[in-house]
């Protein structure tokens, strides 16, 4: 999911600067331009499972990439596909049984260490292979998450060295600076990492994320485009997407995706109770629309409102300053003011869903 908290932050900065929206930077266009003129599509058979998991075929999607690895045992990504979707599907007992698949190895370490991740767990694989990337690039993660922020710098600085050309470690360190603030760095690397793999779908996720953070929803539609493509089981690129397309008005463009989110509801875990579908800013607020997707949710429509005060914090951000919800009655909807206490205001009422879109105009 977009990390609306950074959103509405972007949007503070935009207030405060006159609404001014600044340039992407070199690496953005350069990822841009590669979308706009190379095709490159992520290597069978990890794309396959990624077709499975959208439809939530777990089951299916271990297969193609077991019988793969029957193949070529050897290849570490393939078994870090086959753990992802274990872990996305609530696969019970894994890390009892990654114990038992310990062979000595520092592959299988770190497998193991990706179920109980600590910096512990990942420095006891560097006994193993003082050199292996994953974990040392699991360790500057940590870092960036735990501290020491020097500390998570080097070590993602280290690996880029070695290997320019490594987009996984450039996404993880752009979505480190982009958790810090650092915006223009974050898309620098997301942008690199796009040149050196287009066919990185986390790379065209992060530099959504980075016009998003614009308000530049066409380009970041773009970018959320080109993530689905690649991965069509990337849930935060599709929610992404929505929001994006409704920035730009293309509210009709947004029902398929918000209805694939609902027939997948209840078959794929990592699909929540609702998705954020807008995220609008104006000069005296900003407003995040949530959809609800279980039938029997207690409101359709959700608007939190955000004041834009630059001098806010990311705590006071995240917690909205108004709330109203359209709620289902008997025979009727109603749209209205939810307070702290969760009572439910009415202001109006229709006897039917009205759009979104119609229904934002009334909020404000």
């Amino acid at each position: 999911m977009l990390r609306f908290s950074f959103i509405v932050s972007a949007a503070v900065e935009r207030y405060a600067a006159g609404m001014r929206v600044r340039s992407g930077g070199a690496g953005l266009l350069v990822g841009l331009a590669l979308f706009c003129f190379r095709t490159a599509f992520a290597e069978e058979p990890i794309a396959e499972s990624r077709r499975l998991r959208a439809d939530g075929e777990y089951e299916r999607a271990i297969a193609v990439l077991e019988a793969a690895l029957a193949k070529e045992a050897g290849r570490l990504d393939l078994r870090v596909a086959v753990q992802n979707v274990e872990m996305e599907s609530g696969k019970p007992g894994l890390v009892e049984r990654y114990e038992k698949l310990q062979d000595g190895s520092a592959d299988a370490r770190y497998l193991l260490a990706r179920l109980r991740p600590s910096a512990q767990e990942f420095t006891e694989v560097l006994k193993m292979q003082p050199k292996h990337v994953a974990a040392r690039r699991a360790l500057a993660v940590y870092a960036a998450w735990k501290g020491p922020w020097d500390e998570a710098d080097r070590g993602f600085r280290a690996l880029i060295e070695e290997n320019p050309r490594d987009a996984e470690t450039r996404h993880r360190f752009a979505m480190a600076l982009y958790n810090r603030g650092e915006w223009e760095s974050a898309i620098v690397q997301w942008g690199l990492a796009a040149e050196a793999d287009p066919g990185y779908p986390e790379a065209w996720y992060g530099l959504g994320m980075a016009w998003s953070t614009r308000a530049n929803w066409a380009s970041a539609a773009v970018a959320f485009q080109r993530a689905l493509g690649l991965d069509p089981s990337h849930w935060r690129a599709r929610e992404g997407l929505v929001i994006a397309l409704a920035g730009q008005g293309r509210w009709a463009e947004t029902a398929a995706h918000r209805q694939f989110f609902r027939d997948r509801r209840g078959k794929v875990p990592a699909i929540r109770e609702s998705i954020t579908i807008a995220f609008v800013v104006r000069p005296e607020n900003a407003v995040a629309v949530r959809e609800a997707l279980a039938p029997g949710a207690a409101w359709v429509y959700r608007f939190d409102f955000f004041r834009p005060d630059t001098a806010a914090q990311e705590a006071d951000v995240e917690k909205p300053i108004r709330t109203m919800e359209l709620r289902r009655f008997e025979g009727r909807v109603a749209l209205g003011e939810t307070g702290p206490d969760g009572r439910f205001t009415e202001s109006r009422s229709w006897t039917d869903v009205p759009a979104p879109e119609t229904l934002l105009q009334e909020a404000r």
